[in-house]
């Protein structure tokens, strides 16, 4: 398609929004591109949106190689909180 980025989630909301006249937004940071590799067993540990720290640890244990993994998703996901605070201070100010 040419895009630079997908997001369905906020297209939820937004339909919603629409259908009941109310007045939407939505401003958003990507932490991670479609390259970005993510192991199997970080996958299994973050299925369903939420981390289970029980699966977490025991996954660690096993395999103390995906700490590194978890410290790169940690600073892009801080990363993209730092841009995304910027973009809305900027569009507070425009506002």
């Amino acid at each position: 398609s040419g895009a630079t980025a997908v997001d369905m989630d906020t297209a939820v909301v937004a339909d919603v929004c629409s259908r009941a006249g109310v007045p939407f937004g939505c401003l958003r940071a990507i932490s991670d591109d479609v390259d970005t590799y993510m192991s199997e067993n970080l996958l299994a540990v973050i299925q369903g949106g939420g981390v289970r720290p029980t699966r977490l640890l025991t996954v660690i244990l096993r395999r103390p190689a995906l700490i590194a993994e978890l410290l790169r998703l940690g600073a892009h996901t801080r990363l993209a909180a730092k841009r995304l605070a910027v973009g809305l201070e900027e569009l507070l100010r425009s506002g």
